[in-house]
Order: C-alpha cells, then structure tokens, then sequence
C-alpha cells in the first residue's frame, strides 16, 4: 500500500516544528501517531493527530534512533488516546530534523524508511529541514513527506503531499517550492502576532 497524500494537525505541526528548532547542532527525532484513511477512488491517506518526541539515543549528531521503551511509550499512549477519543490511533510514522541541510532524505533516512515499511507498508517519514535562510536572509523550514519507493532498503524516497489542516494565522503554508527543487515540499514561514 502506497500513500497518495498526509495530513497532519496544526498542532502536530508546530510539535514538530518546535522539537526541531530545539536544537541547531544535532538532528532530533520523534514518533508520529494517527491512522490511516482508504478512500473509495483508492486514495490512501496518513492522517496525523498526534506526535510523541522521542530522546536522542545515539551519539552521533547526524544520526536519531528511538530505544525500545521509548516506542512501548509511544504504543501505551495510542492505546490511551484510542479509547479516550473512540477513534482509533497508531504509530503510523516517524519525523526527524536536518539542521542547516537539505529537506531532501538521505541514504540512511530511505534505508530506515524502507524497514519501518517492511513492518506497516503504509508508515511515512517526514523531514524537518531547519535553520536555513532563503536569499533574502529569512529563516524557513522546509518539510517533506517520504516513503521508500518500493519498501527496499537500496531504493529512491518518494515524495508524498503533505497538507497541514486548520491552518491558522500563525503559520502561512507556501505550497510552491521553488523550481530549482524537484520534489514536493512545503515551507512554513513563523509569524508573530
């Protein structure tokens, strides 16, 4: 099963955006925690109400993993929020930053993705490039939506739309990256009040 399409909360949103600018000299990492929506056109959509901030467990800079308890954590609390809310909930995916880089995954980012996908073909990935100016000298952060092409470890990511619902003033989506990128991207520009 291959997404066509995330939706995340605005408040998944800022969590996300939030735990990636906690930090400027390492990459952080985190658990997504939603379900997934079959429409009847076959449409298949990873909706996101949740995310669970996950401890660095590795020491290097460049590299995040989550530790075994920390994902039973992760688990316990969609059991909760399933019958809290009635609806169900899962882990359905994972985020992590690139601070100062490319949105753009990495090897090890499509190798990682590739094995959460031999485990739930539908669980998706999601960059947080932070800490980058445009040519203006204004801070953007860019986020793109991934998965493994074919759920193998030595294939390409595929970009997967990614559309944050309940947009409010304080985040204004630029839905067209610029053209010397070509994958799907989404920049969110941080506006006081």
């Amino acid at each position: 099963m291959s997404l066509t399409s995330v939706k995340m909360s605005e408040e998944v949103w800022l969590t996300c955006a939030t735990h990636a600018f906690s930090t400027e000299t390492e990459e952080i990492m985190g658990l997504l925690l939603g379900d997934i929506q079959h429409s009847k056109n076959g449409s298949v959509t990873a909706l996101i109400w949740g995310a669970s901030p996950q401890t660095r467990s590795d020491r290097r800079k460049d590299r995040v993993e989550t530790n075994p308890e920390q994902l039973a954590a992760a688990s316990a609390l969609t059991d909760k929020m399933t019958v809290t809310t009635g609806r169900t909930t899962r882990v359905i995916g994972w985020y992590h930053s690139h601070p100062h880089i490319t949105v753009l995954p990495s090897h090890v980012n499509v190798r990682t993705q590739a094995m959460y996908q031999l485990l739930d073909s539908g669980f998706i990935g999601l960059i947080f490039s932070c800490y980058n100016e445009d040519a203006n000298k204004i801070g953007k952060i860019q986020v793109i939506a991934f998965q493994s092409s074919d759920g193998k470890q030595n294939s390409m990511s595929r970009p997967i739309p990614l559309s944050p619902v309940n947009k409010s003033s304080i985040i204004h989506i630029d839905s067209s990256p610029s053209s010397s990128e070509n994958l799907t991207t989404r920049s969110g520009y941080f506006k006081g009040r």
